[in-house]
């Protein structure tokens, strides 16, 4: 699972679904690159959007696997 970031220094924020504003999270990461370079077409300066893996996922997943 793959998720898109834009970053300067830090993080600055994570995609997020406009609907219920949650992480925009895609299953493939060819579906990601894809998207990040149509968004990416838009910016004229600043940071770019990066495809990610999405880690929090695999945290919360091996979070309720210790309980």
């Amino acid at each position: 699972m793959y998720t898109l970031v834009r970053r300067d220094d830090r993080l600055l924020e994570v995609l997020k679904d406009p609907i219920d504003r949650r992480d925009r999270v895609f299953p493939k990461e060819e579906e990601a690159v894809k998207y990040a370079e149509k968004l990416n077409g838009y910016i004229q300066s600043g940071p770019k959007w990066e495809v990610q893996e999405y880690l929090i996922y695999e945290m919360k997943k091996s979070r309720s696997s210790i309980s």
